[in-house]
């Protein structure tokens, strides 16, 4: 067992109220070795607990100093309130008298319980049962829970008590790392730190005690260990193994020359993209910019310049400049004939528009969203001329991509079924025997047990099984089972069945986690949504402040929610699931009723993605109803154009996978406009995994 040495760091004041009471009552229960803890004096005689479970609807109203339990919401401490005050935590084991809970409610320590709320994800509920996963006993595993709990919130005494009971150290590292990285109520010393990195190089946070390390580094001393660097698993989601690349040129130019000549087609290229093709080509044609670049980076940015023409609705003018660039052999320049083609479709020229799609399609050099996109609009410029026997063919095309928006609208033309492979890995004695063997999932799968997810995600994304199909599945099983959407996304986009086919249930698993008030928007819009937003990441943030699984902005959640829980710098409330969940279903659902959007779904996902001012304002240059399609392609965004086309393809694969029909999927591929309607009310029937 290890043992634990507390050195100059401990602080031994300041225990605040929740020590004393809610987490003290846990740390009671579970050590049954050794004698009960002082703080089990804050415990009452016993006196009945009134049964009604207090009345969370009014949470959100609730001012700050009223809700401490809310205060940090990265998980639903709801059922935590709930589970406290009828004495029912930790499988009813342990009676709390009503006035030792009304003190922890109402403590004016806030900042304690925001820190004490962070390590308490098991209380919440989860939508779907997870598979249990058990490497280390029971009893090390409940004092687990606690050592968190109870570090969360500064107790080190307690904490300690429970420490010393242990029989598996295998979390060791993750539980000196909480304590030595405490924002408040530790301050870690120079040895400590450098004796973690002896020991723990290898975990998650090693990069922060390195540096905290070099910073408290007394003259003269030791230098610690450097972190071990592992490569995070990632995947670009329905990638199909594409890999862009970008040109170089063979220019021999000097550092100082590269510098500016990036930084002149950065600044063209920002002229261009900001509706200004005029003047982004003006600049582009002046003799000293034709000097600085070689004749590929030329080509390359009139290209940019053509696009930004055909997105100001000047459609001859960007097949002019679009076909010049078209001229070089460069293949970087492949999708240059997308910009061509769509041109030419607005002009109404479909055949020379379907020259150009198919010249894409047949492209190796663009990705195959791209592909499906190019073969699937020269079948519509084929059908225009009335040869659908042609048209039927790029259809077939662009159905081997059946992840991508125009590889399903392919699909649903041709009226077959899109393909999509439910099968996923079970997690039995023989995967958990390879986990084991790796000392990262092995750490990966004793957190789960502990119910540290979000810490068994940062070790079990940092796997690197180097082409070991064994452990590769094993990665795609943990994530499936134990209910952690984010890690199966990822180990879903990189992995691959033995017959090559993708986990489609990994790379579209269902969430364990529900909003507030349940769903009143159907699941597989929200999910939609979710996966396109965060990728499952519930800590995601953005740099303008997008938080959580459906990437938040903090006024649109005060506008959605209370705004008294909104107000100020502190927005943690939208890191926890299900209130992030619930305020953005409940903004999806403002959208969808309102006169912009009027339950299109298209239109619903540019103006999630861009804002409404931003749909309206587009919609006034292109008509949206005449061609919903062409709309798509006509926005000026490209964030807004791939996110209104994966929205909407999570959107009908998550459909495929609850067993629901797809009226909007056929209406779009008919050319008219998606509409959106509820199927939840109809019981959900998840399609079935087959196991291997």
């Amino acid at each position: 067992m290890k043992q634990l040495a507390i050195g100059e760091g401990r602080l031994g004041k300041g225990r605040n109220v929740l020590a004393g009471t809610v987490i003290a009552v846990l740390a009671v229960s579970l050590i049954a070795e050794g004698p009960h803890s002082a703080v089990a004096d804050e415990i009452s005689s016993g006196l009945p607990i009134p049964q009604e479970k207090p009345d969370l609807s009014s949470a959100h109203s609730a001012t700050i100093e009223q809700r401490p339990f809310f205060e940090m919401a990265s998980l639903n401490l709801r059922t935590l309130v709930s589970k406290v005050s009828t004495g029912e935590l930790f499988d009813d084991e342990l009676p709390l008298s009503r006035e030792a809970f009304d003190k922890a409610y109402n403590s004016s320590n806030r900042p304690a319980f925001s820190l004490a709320t962070l390590n308490l994800r098991t209380f919440a509920p989860p939508e779907r049962e997870v598979a249990p996963i058990h490497v280390m006993g029971d009893a090390d595993a409940k004092r687990y829970r606690l050592i968190f709990d109870l570090q969360a919130v500064g107790d080190w005494e307690a904490a300690d008590a429970l420490i010393d009971q242990l029989d598996d150290d295998i979390l060791m590292g993750h539980v000196l790392y909480q304590r030595y990285m405490h924002p408040t109520a530790y301050r870690s010393s120079f040895t400590e730190l450098r004796d973690w990195m002896d020991e723990y190089a290898d975990h998650p946070g090693a990069q922060q005690i390195y540096d905290l390390a070099l910073k408290r580094r007394p003259a003269n001393a030791r230098a610690p260990k450097r972190p071990v660097r592992l490569r995070v698993v990632s995947g670009a989601m329905e990638s199909y193994g594409f890999v862009p690349r970008r040109y170089r040129s063979d220019r021999n130019r000097s550092a100082e020359t590269r510098r500016y000549v990036s930084g002149l087609m950065r600044d063209i290229r920002h002229v261009a993209e900001r509706g200004r093709p005029d003047e982004a080509f003006q600049t582009l044609s002046s003799n000293s910019v034709k000097e600085a670049l070689d004749n590929n980076e030329y080509n390359l940015l009139r290209a940019d310049v053509a696009e930004s023409y055909f997105y100001q609705g000047e459609y001859k003018r960007a097949v002019e400049l679009a076909s010049a660039s078209a001229k070089s052999d460069l293949h970087y320049l492949d999708d240059v004939d997308w910009t061509i083609g769509l041109s030419y479709w607005k002009l109404g020229k479909s055949a020379k528009a379907a020259k150009h799609f198919e010249l894409v399609a047949n492209s190796n050099n663009v990705s195959p969203w791209k592909r499906a996109a190019a073969a699937f609009w020269a079948a519509r410029s084929h059908k225009a001329q009335g040869n659908n026997r042609a048209a039927d063919k790029w259809l077939e095309v662009a159905t081997r991509y059946p992840g991508t928006f125009y590889g399903l609208l392919s699909a649903a033309t041709l009226g077959i079924d899109a393909k999509f492979h439910w099968g996923t890995p079970t997690l039995d004695h023989d995967r958990i025997s390879v986990l084991k063997e790796n000392p990262l999932a092995h750490r990966g799968m004793a957190l789960i047990q502990v119910g540290q997810s979000e810490l068994a995600v940062q070790e079990l994304r940092r796997i690197n099984p180097r082409r070991d199909r064994d452990l590769e599945q094993a990665l795609v099983a943990i994530a499936e089972d134990a209910g952690l959407p984010d890690l199966a996304v990822r180990a879903g986009s990189r992995f691959r069945a033995d017959n090559g086919e993708r986990f489609d249930t990994a790379l579209y698993p269902i969430p364990p986690w529900r909003p507030d008030t349940g769903f009143e928007v159907d699941r597989a819009l929200v999910f939609g949504f979710m996966r396109q937003e965060s990728r499952f990441d519930r800590t995601a943030q953005s740099g303008v402040g997008a938080s959580g699984l459906m990437q938040l902005m903090p006024r649109t959640a005060k506008y959605m929610g209370d705004e008294n829980l909104y107000d100020g710098s502190d927005h943690s409330q939208l890191f926890d699931p299900s209130v992030n969940i619930e305020l953005g279903q409940r903004y999806l659902a403002y959208l969808l009723e309102s006169r912009f959007v009027n339950n299109d779904l298209l239109l619903l996902a540019a103006a999630y993605n861009a804002g409404p001012g931003n749909l309206q304002h587009w919609r006034r240059k292109v008509s949206y109803e005449a061609d919903p399609l062409f709309f798509i392609e006509s926005i000026p965004i490209k964030e807004t154009r791939d996110f209104v086309e994966r929205v909407l393809t999570n959107f009908w694969v998550y459909r495929l996978r609850f067993n629901q029909p797809l009226p909007s999927l056929q209406a779009l591929a008919d050319g008219e406009q998606p509409m959106y309607s509820r199927l939840d009310t109809q019981q959900l029937q998840v399609a079935s995994r087959g196991r291997s």
